[in-house]
């Protein structure tokens, strides 16, 4: 539809239009604790496995020199069987995942990203490079694919410098001096004439504890003591790590038949890391209190699949600060998410937008780490003069009396009332490109009887409304 990396969001929405285009915030700490996740997964693939050296890493290195006896009888059959077993994992795990293999971590980078500028085979033969095809292949590549910042790709491509093999028609030295050490020192590492060393990822160990039972359980006090006993063994590595548990998940596996087994899984979320098993069983029996078992359990399975440091906290010998403990408020948090639901128990986030309406979102409290902000002068007085309670426009009508300058002099409100202060006009002019776009003038009055309202004035019907009441 036109929508590409790095557009304008209204530019996106007027291609695609406002009601077809879902927009989600981009979370760079997700993301790098995701790819961490599954760097530790590929360990089953190579010992040696990297992250690519970038700000925000999106693709990961594996070493796998020598590794191809494992998977098939000669070299191109073993690293063939390798891409596939790759292919196969992340099919598994609903991902989209283009590997190559290559002499250099640059090629193999370069042959993943940009297996459409290679020639010559099928596309899985293009993904594998022979070492003796490595610099006919790089001779093919674009200017994009040797990782250098984008001002440098654009004044390359600006004089019609477009692939790597006319890059390599010029001498070195006149690269170095109009382009930088930057474009040479990536092109010596994609032809494996500088070293490009990999700080490999170690996963740890991972956190999984099994209860197989000789003979099917159906009581809940047997199942509720094996839950407690996994979870403190769990918990005990983890305080050894000095990190605690985040995002937690149950299986039971249910008797049924050997021919079709089944098994019904909760998943605790924590909005702080901890190490206490009573804490976790107690989460987890809010949840199991809405679970029927149609069958008895076989077996209990208990997984820590994220996890964050420890955040010490200390309190006073004396005094009662209760109402400030910020641990007691993650309490709440997790019992309340446990019980309702993660998409009930929200948290606010600021966004950027002139609509006062629109400068916030929910969001799930216990699946991002929450954020403290910062406030101007400015920006605290603007805030103080936002209402408690908003108002949909359409349906709060007003009328008003206006002095010559189109202030505000008069409010009908239970009877004609007079305005005592005024603070505005604030102009908004904003939305357009979600077609629900406005232009009006803001207004913060305060009423003879104490009363505070949010008047707009919407310049294009010339229509007065309440938007919001200071409560």
């Amino acid at each position: 539809m036109g929508v590409c990396a790095g557009m304008r969001t209204p530019d996106a929405e007027a291609l695609v239009g406002a009601n077809k285009l879902t927009v989600l915030p981009q979370r760079p700490f997700g993301d790098l604790r995701a790819l961490k996740g599954l760097a530790s997964e590929c360990h089953r693939f190579s010992p040696f496995v990297a992250l690519e050296d970038a700000e925000e890493p999106t693709a990961l290195m594996l070493e796998v020199r020598g590794l191809a006896p494992l998977w098939g009888e000669t070299q191109q059959q073993g690293e063939l069987e390798l891409l596939e077993a790759v292919d196969r994992w992340s099919t598994e795990r609903c991902l989209t995942i283009i590997a190559a293999i290559a002499s250099t971590p640059g090629l193999a980078w370069a042959a993943s990203h940009f297996s459409e500028w290679l020639t010559g085979g099928e596309y899985d033969e293009r993904r594998i490079i022979p070492s003796d095809l490595s610099l006919e292949k790089s001779r093919q590549l674009p200017v994009e694919s040797l990782r250098i910042g984008q001002p440098t790709t654009d004044l390359l491509q600006s004089l019609g410098i477009e692939d790597v093999g006319q890059l390599l028609l010029l001498p070195k030295a006149s690269l170095q001096s109009r382009f930088g050490t930057e474009l040479l020192w990536r092109l010596d590492q994609l032809l494996g004439e500088a070293p490009e060393p990999l700080t490999f990822y170690e996963a740890d160990e991972p956190l999984v504890a099994n209860w197989p039972f000789e003979n099917a359980v159906a009581s809940g006090e047997v199942l509720q003591s094996v839950l407690k006993r996994l979870l403190e063994r769990l918990t005990h590595s983890l305080a050894l790590r000095q990190r605690g548990a985040l995002r937690v998940r149950v299986t039971y596996s249910l008797e049924i038949s050997r021919q079709h087994p089944t098994t019904r899984s909760i998943k605790i979320r924590l909005f702080r890391p901890t190490v206490c098993p009573k804490e976790l069983a107690e989460l987890a029996d809010l949840q199991l209190a809405a679970i029927h078992f149609s069958h008895a359990v076989t077996s209990i399975r208990v997984q820590i699949i994220d996890t964050a440091p420890l955040v010490v906290r200390q309190r006073r010998l004396f005094g009662d600060e209760s109402r400030q403990d910020s641990h007691e408020l993650a309490l709440l948090i997790n019992r309340l998410s446990s019980r309702m639901g993660d998409d009930r128990v929200l948290r606010v986030e600021k966004q950027s937008s002139h609509d006062p309406n629109r400068c916030f979102q929910f969001l799930p409290a216990t699946e991002f780490e929450a954020k403290s902000y910062r406030l101007t002068q400015q920006q605290a007085e603007r805030l103080r003069r936002l209402p408690l309670a908003f108002y949909q426009e359409q349906n709060q009508p007003a009328s008003v009396r206006t002095l010559s300058d189109s202030t505000p002099a008069a409010v009908l409100r239970h009877g004609w009332q007079k305005v005592a202060h005024t603070w505005g006009p604030d102009r908004v002019e904003t939305g357009w490109w979600r077609g629900r776009g406005f232009r009006r003038d803001a207004y913060w009055i305060e009423l003879t009887d104490g009363s505070r309202l949010w008047l707009n004035f919407d310049r294009t019907t010339r229509e007065w409304r309440v938007a919001g009441e200071f409560l």
